[in-house]
């Protein structure tokens, strides 16, 4: 478990508070999936793909290699 407490109220804690540890720290990802999968993890709703559109057409892109960066960075980065 990547956000484990002492015990089951410091777990739940973290979950809540702290963000994720990053993918590549698991596995080898390209920069542009961490960055999509980040964004699915967001802990404030209005930071994450608002749709499934949203997230597919990134994939999409990704696969193609017509990701831009700005998509894939949350709307408090973007200001």
């Amino acid at each position: 478990v990547p956000l484990r407490g002492d015990n089951t109220l410091q777990t739940i804690s973290k979950h809540l508070t702290e963000p994720p540890p990053a993918l590549s720290s698991y596995c080898k990802v390209s920069p542009e999936l961490e960055a999509i999968v980040q964004k699915c993890l967001e802990k404030d709703p209005d930071r994450r793909y608002q749709s499934i559109d949203q997230l597919s057409t990134a994939l999409r892109k990704l696969l193609d290699g017509k990701l831009d960066p700005a998509e894939t960075a949350s709307p408090a980065e973007t200001d």
